[in-house]
């Protein structure tokens, strides 16, 4: 992905853990390690475009922009996030 940064994703993730939980979904909150990496920046840009409707992502995408996005999707779905 272009732009995107390991250890820039693991700095920015602190947030997302805050929801998002590897150890299982709660009321309907993905565990980010599951989604590949396609599918997690398509997630975070229909949020960030408010195509997707929960306003917690909706804010959250907004702040985020497209390298922020890929270094993120990079450190969730490469395995980096289980060490």
């Amino acid at each position: 992905m272009e732009g995107a940064d390991l250890e820039y994703g693991q700095y920015l993730s602190s947030q997302c853990s805050a929801c998002h939980h590897k150890q299982g979904a709660k009321k309907g909150i993905p565990n980010l390690t599951t989604l590949d990496a396609k599918s997690f920046v398509s997630l975070l840009k229909a949020y960030r475009s408010k195509e997707l409707k929960n306003a917690v992502m909706r804010s959250v995408a907004g702040q985020l922009d497209d390298e922020q996005i890929a270094s993120l999707a990079l450190y969730f779905t490469t395995g980096a996030s289980d060490n």
